[in-house]
């Protein structure tokens, strides 16, 4: 061992190795956690060297496992020991000590089953994992068959349309598997996306992380291993800009998983390549796989459930674990449809009856498929105890169930979304919010409240005390009943004379007297006992700003009383008194931006001095509890903290002024495409040439704070239904403003905006003959048939300029009815962006993006090429081409080795390598007696693209799928997947030819068996054509007497090689095919050159076909040279 030294990264050591039998060995150690080091931390260990013996990993890996929780200085000399030794793979034994049993899970997922109440496991599942799986090293043998399986489970995985990534030993040693998918492809609507804060171009990704052997599901499910599957396997959800991130970052999730109980990714360097960062449904999606997936696969098995089913059985036995066994039929009725409509990637469900005998036993795909079921169906599931939600209104956000301990959980817990982002970035939103909740608690209007969150009011005990305001301190009258203040408490201090009162924070204790914070003054009209008592015209200075330095006698009430425990309307009245207490949205803003510190945001929760927990948590619980997207359309907030005009608006309603514009959508996430669905077959049936009309609807102010929770119905009534039930709606926007007008002008008196009214516009199909009323108002009972788009709120003391004109001309405007188009206040018609409506995109869309793609393509083919090339049939074509865009990052080779099936191998062992003869003495084939090593292997080309990528992925399952359905002599071609190390180059041996042309007797004479070919494919694949040549044996030239189309250089002369002739619908099977034929042609037959076997050099190989495609009149493919 020398040159011991420090590694590039933080953790890491690097050193180098020497010994008679090797060269020198490049060897790194790298510890994930250097917080942990030097006793609870672990180790990773890998060689950066070529050309390592397999035995020398494994050694490095056995000391790896062995050598947790120790120093360097002893790895190092354990690291010495393994080499030296030099330990055979293939020993059974091991020197580490079986490892203590882990204490049992609190919720024993074996509950007993009853005799005959459930079928058992199928037969497959039964564990057949010899006694080496559980204890010492595995043999040979056992790691091949690991090995595969792997392969088979991966390969299930990308046939069901996922991209797979894998960072470490594929034989079944510790490493990680990556499953991916982009959320573009998940079917998720523009407007939820929005609402989660999604990007469409980034991936969902599931990493899987294990530590002792790749673990099947088989294994995963036998009882004497459920102790080790917490320990030897864990998972994490995400999103990456990338489908497979770095590896530094694979580690640092797990660790801050393990670290943390959390599914967390903070510390991650910044700039790291994949960019793996956590979401909102991160941490339920990732508790949802590490602690049930397993125990409600089994559920499902064992009863034959669905997913809703075992989730259902989960619970009960969670709920009551000593309770007798549960019997199964009342949850295999259990099973319901989604409240969204599901893509057939999101609904695939490999334990389904249908699917599971084919690919079900593919635990990643299984983990995949139930993380992807609760990501784009969260809106119906409780982010904490993830139970269904029993509710029939369809939310546009997820949220959590009606159990207040859930609600803490989710507001404490930090499952909801960020105040402090929110108040960042959407201000003027956070300002309507609350102003909304305000209206709806001053008219006692609030149908859910914020229990559970430790909110305090002010007690109804109160003490004598005098407040000495310049020297912030209070002195109570009596030393004695103390009313138990300690430092943090809030303090309400109600003065006897004509003054405001305030609350004061406590920060020191020294009874009787008290130390207190600066006092934050109680805006005058919040002291009315009356909800809808008159509020001043405008609020008093948040701070005392006295000089007077004698105190003032008073009453104080401390912050003890639980909110929970008072009536509804002391509960509305204690929401507007907290909501006073905060500073104004621009406030804080402004004290987020001046306190974040670079790469660190700022909470509100440490502004401790002035705003009072109850009162943040008030907000937490309007931000969060919002489960509508609204996003600001025509405006952004200035420097001087009020809302000015965007500077490039392309979503602004032209026609409306004296409003804010916010684009609005509410209702499931797929209540957009039950819209669309709506309008096409009205559109159908009606014949109708404007599809849609857009009307307003109006509401009083202390409606909007339900609405914008529950959406749009009929179920209460407040102004009447003189025209019948439904929905009310107005063409005229001044009629709705007359619905929304307020009895008083109260409000949140910090709001910037000063809310005054709100009406939403409205997309609606146009089928006024089936509305229940068309005059004088539009009135809808379908809520399918709705769809918001639009919230106009009226807002006082804020002046923005409407234009009344297109504000560019890149903007396109829908073409409205002119018998039902909605107008302004000053009667002038609405010009309403086409952005603004989803259903006037026509259903020939999908022919809009054949043309994106065949633009995008250099040396496109018509049309018909790529409608016959997306028709290729779905063996051949893994990954759907047509759903490819130029975005997408390139499956890496080690990737795409990964899941095909090497299954070929378990007879290559015993194989006889020497020739064998037929009857004619003909050689029999015999896979693999070419020396692939003498060929010059090319490296990943840096021009790989996805879409060739793809491509060749697809060819190439398919070729090696045909190898294990065919005897190989009726192919006539091998390939051995273990020769493909790099997607655009691959090695094929052609064999089996008729015994009765010449060049199987010139074989047979040289004692060989196949003619071993290279294909190289460049950047421009499959739009232009591979190169193709024959690397050995050598042929006879055409001038010589040769034939078989093979150049006098080796390179295959075939019009279909070139791009004169070359086709992108064409599969690497046809061309193997046709250049067989083209070999075994009997006008020319093909000869060898007689004596000594030699190779073809690519040079001249490329000299050959530059010259035939010129002698021809053929055109050589533009990226050729790049193949070369």
């Amino acid at each position: 061992m020398a040159d011991i030294r420090r590694g590039e990264d933080d953790g890491s050591s690097k050193f180098t190795f020497t010994s008679k039998d090797l060269s020198k060995v490049d060897i790194t150690v790298f510890v994930p956690d250097l917080d942990e080091y030097p006793k609870a931390h672990k180790y990773l260990i890998y060689v950066t060297s070529e050309d390592v013996p397999e035995n020398f990993t494994s050694s490095l890996e056995r000391v790896q496992d062995a050598c947790s929780g120790h120093n360097l200085p002893h790895l190092l000399g354990r690291i010495v020991g393994a080499l030296t030794l030099s330990p055979d793979p293939t020993d059974e034994s091991s020197d580490d000590e079986d490892e203590d049993t882990e204490l049992e899970s609190d919720l024993d997922w074996e509950a007993d089953i009853p005799d005959g109440a459930v079928r058992d496991l199928p037969g497959d599942c039964r564990s057949s994992a010899p006694k080496n799986w559980e204890e010492g090293a595995p043999t040979k043998t056992f790691t091949r068959k690991l090995k595969l399986q792997l392969k088979e489970d991966l390969r299930h995985v990308c046939e069901a349309g996922f991209r797979v990534g894998v960072f470490g030993d594929f034989k079944g040693e510790v490493f990680y598997i990556t499953i991916s998918i982009r959320i573009s492809k998940l079917g998720i609507s523009d407007e939820a996306l929005a609402a989660w804060l999604l990007d469409k171009d980034k991936y969902f990704i599931v990493i899987i992380h294990y530590t002792n052997l790749y673990k099947t599901l088989e294994w995963l499910l036998q009882p004497e291993n459920r102790s080790r599957v917490r320990r030897e396997m864990q998972m994490w959800a995400g999103l990456s800009t990338s489908y497979k991130p770095s590896l530094y970052e694979c580690i640092q999730v797990f660790t801050k998983v393990k670290d943390r109980g959390s599914a967390g990714l903070d510390g991650v360097k910044g700039g790291e390549v994949g960019g793996l960062h956590s979401f909102f449904m991160s941490n339920a999606i990732t508790e949802l796989l590490n602690l049930r997936l397993v125990p409600l696969i089994k559920y499902r098995l064992q009863g034959d459930l669905g997913w809703e089913g075992a989730e259902a059985l989960f619970k009960d036995i969670e709920a009551f674990p000593t309770a007798p066994p549960m019997e199964y039929q009342k949850y295999r009725d259990l099973q319901s449809e989604p409240k969204t409509a599901l893509n057939p990637i999101v609904a695939a469900d490999a334990l389904s009856k249908q699917q599971f005998r084919g690919i079900g036993r593919s635990f990643p795909l299984i983990a995949m498929q139930y993380a992807i079921r609760h990501l784009v169906r969260c809106t119906e599931f409780c982010l904490v105890c993830h139970d269904k939600i029993q509710s029939d209104f369809e939310a546009m956000k997820p949220y959590v169930c009606d159990s207040p301990l859930c609600l803490y959980q989710y507001m404490s817990l930090g499952f909801g979304p960020s105040i402090e982002s929110e108040i960042l970035t959407q201000p003027t939103v956070v300002d309507l919010l609350v102003s909304f909740c305000y209206r709806a608690a001053e008219a006692l209007k609030l149908r859910t409240f914020p229990t559970g969150m430790n909110i305090l009011v002010p007690s109804e005990s109160k003490h004598q005390a005098r407040y000495f305001e310049p020297a912030n301190r209070v002195v109570f009258s009596t030393p004695f009943g103390s009313p138990g203040v300690k430092v943090g408490d809030w303090i309400y201090f109600s003065p006897c004379k004509d003054r405001a009162p305030c609350h004061l924070r406590v920060a020191e204790v020294y009874w009787p007297e008290v130390h207190v914070e600066r006092p934050i003054n109680v805006p005058q009209d919040s002291r009315n006992q009356l909800p809808s008592s008159p509020l001043a015209d405008s609020a008093p200075p948040a701070f005392y700003n006295s000089t007077q330095g004698e105190g003032f006698a008073g009453s104080v009430c401390v912050h003890t009383r639980a909110f929970d425990e008072v009536n509804i309307r002391m509960k509305c009245l204690a929401i507007t008194r907290l909501l006073d207490l905060l500073p104004s949205v621009g406030e804080m803003r402004a004290w987020l931006k001046s306190n974040s510190l670079s790469g660190l945001n700022a909470s509100l929760r440490t502004w401790v001095d002035r705003i009072l927990p109850s009162s943040l948590n008030i907000l937490r619980w309007i931000i969060a509890s919002n489960r509508s997207c609204i996003v600001p359309a025509d405006h952004e907030l200035g420097a001087d903290g009020l809302p000015v005009a965007m500077r490039k608006n392309d979503s602004k309603v032209l026609g409306v002024s004296d409003c804010l514009q916010f684009r609005f959508a509410m209702g499931a996430p797929d209540k957009e495409q039950r819209f669309v669905n709506s309008v096409k077959e009205a559109g159908d049936r009606l014949n109708l040439q404007y599809p849609t009309l857009f009307a307003f609807h109006g509401s009083p102010l202390a409606n909007w704070h339900s609405i914008v929770r529950s959406g749009l119905n009929y179920e209460s009534m407040a102004h009447g239904r003189a025209f019948g039930n439904g929905v009310y709606h107005s063409l005229d926007m001044g009629v709705s403003l007359g619905y929304s007008t307020n009895r008083t002008n109260h409000g949140w008196l910090e709001s910037i905006l000063n809310v005054q009214n709100a009406v939403c516009l409205n997309e609606i199909v146009n089928a006024p003959r089936e509305f229940v009323s068309s005059s004088p108002h539009l009135v809808v009972d379908k809520l399918n048939w709705i769809q918001t788009r639009y919230l106009f709120v009226k807002v006082a003391n804020i002046d923005i300029q409407t234009p009344t004109s297109p504000l560019s001309d890149n903007v396109e405007y829908l073409q409205q009815d002119i018998r039902f188009s909605p107008r302004g206040r000053a009667g002038i018609a609405l010009q309403i962006p086409a952005l603004g409506s989803k259903s006037h995109i026509q259903a020939g869309a999908p022919n809009a993006r054949t043309k994106d793609l065949q633009t995008s393509l250099p040396n496109s083919p018509d049309r018909s090429v790529l409608d016959e090339f997306s028709m290729l049939d779905s063996a051949t074509n893994i990954i759907d081409v047509e759903n490819d865009d130029a975005r997408s990052d390139t499956t890496e080779t080690t990737d795409v080795m990964a899941y095909f099936s090497d299954e070929e191998d378990e007879n290559m062992e015993n194989k006889n390598t020497s020739p064998h003869c037929s009857d004619t003495g003909v050689i029999l084939f015999q896979p693999d007696t070419h020396n692939i090593s003498s060929v010059l292997l090319l490296p990943p080309p840096t021009y790989a693209s996805p879409a060739g990528t793809r491509r060749l992925t697809a060819d190439l399952h398919h070729l090696l799928s045909l190898q294990k359905k065919y005897p190989l002599e009726e192919l006539g071609f091998y390939m051995n997947p273990s020769s493909v190390s790099n997607v655009y180059q691959w090695h094929i041996e052609l064999h089996s030819f008729p015994p009765d042309i010449p060049l199987s007797a010139d074989l047979a004479a040289k004692n060989l068996s196949s003619v071993l070919l290279e294909f190289r494919f460049g950047p421009n694949f499959p739009m232009s054509p591979p190169f193709v040549r024959v690397v050995r044996p050598r042929f006879l030239a055409f001038a010589e007497g040769g034939g078989g189309h093979v150049t006098a250089g080796g390179a295959l002369c075939m019009e279909l090689l070139t791009n004169s002739g070359w086709s992108a619908a064409s599969s690497m099977e046809s061309v193997l095919l046709q250049i067989r034929m083209a070999i075994t042609s009997e006008v020319k037959p093909a000869r060898l050159v007689p004596g000594v076997v030699r190779d073809y050099t690519a040079g001249e190989a490329r000299d050959a076909y530059v010259r035939a495609c010129r002698a021809h009149g053929w055109k050589v493919p533009q990226d050729f040279l790049k193949m070369i």
